[in-house]
């Protein structure tokens, strides 16, 4: 059995590959609130989650079992829209002396793009499985990334210190495309001084019946919080 080889994965996604290559260029701190298969994820050197020069932790499902790497860019081509990492430690260092993956996405069309996934590896020994289960866990990632990428602006319109109360204004992008008016708050409330109340509310007016209520923003709000109170709890 060989102990070193390559293996890929392509998948095709139904939005321009300059937005899905957006998120991993520049938004990729995000993936963790969009993935339900990244647990989580933080920088570990570095402060800025896109340079070459930082190295992040991860903890994530695959194969059914949780497990924690590093992960460092490598190289980004813009141009190209490809990127490739180097990942190590935990598991992945328990079984391989090499772990690279590259990820390109090519425009096939105005509305959709292809996204090849490439791993690179070599087995500590014969004994380690080819990490088929990773590969899986970069196809049902995309396929999350793929039903959830939106872009759009959003701008403070007020901060109340005493309240604890943000208004936002939130529009162009995918926004702006369905909505003439989206607005959202967030209070904060001192329950005790362990715990508190975060009560968001969206305020929103449709360009026609055909659009849908936003109940995926709420989600995507509800997922954020949780992550923030979680990171905030273990600091």
């Amino acid at each position: 059995m060989a102990i070193s080889g390559k293996i890929s994965v392509e998948i095709v996604i139904q939005v321009p590959a300059s937005k899905f290559f957006h998120i991993l260029a520049k938004e990729f701190h995000n993936i963790q609130n969009i993935c339900e298969r990244v647990h989580g994820a933080n920088l570990h050197e570095g402060d800025d989650w896109h340079c070459t020069d930082s190295v992040k932790n991860w903890t994530c499902l695959v194969d059914g079992k949780v497990i924690t790497c590093k992960e460092k860019i490598e190289a980004i081509d813009e141009e190209k829209k490809l990127i490739k990492y180097s990942i190590f430690d935990g598991e992945i260092g328990q079984n391989y002396k090499l772990f690279k993956s590259n990820v390109q996405v090519t425009e096939t069309n105005n509305e959709s793009a292809s996204v090849k996934w490439t791993i690179e590896y070599e087995k500590i020994n014969e004994d380690v499985k080819t990490p088929y289960g990773y590969l899986e866990f970069l196809e049902k990632g995309t396929i999350e990334v793929d039903g959830k990428v939106i872009t759009f602006k959003e701008r403070i319109e007020a901060i109340d210190e005493e309240k604890k109360l943000i208004k936002y204004s939130i529009f162009d992008g995918d926004i702006g495309q369905n909505y003439k008016l989206f607005k959202d708050n967030v209070q904060v409330t001192e329950t005790n001084n362990e715990s508190a109340s975060v009560k968001w509310t969206i305020e929103y007016e449709k360009i026609n019946e055909d659009v849908k209520s936003p109940y995926g923003y709420l989600e995507f709000l509800e997922k954020s919080t949780i992550e923030v109170g979680d990171h905030l709890h273990k600091a």
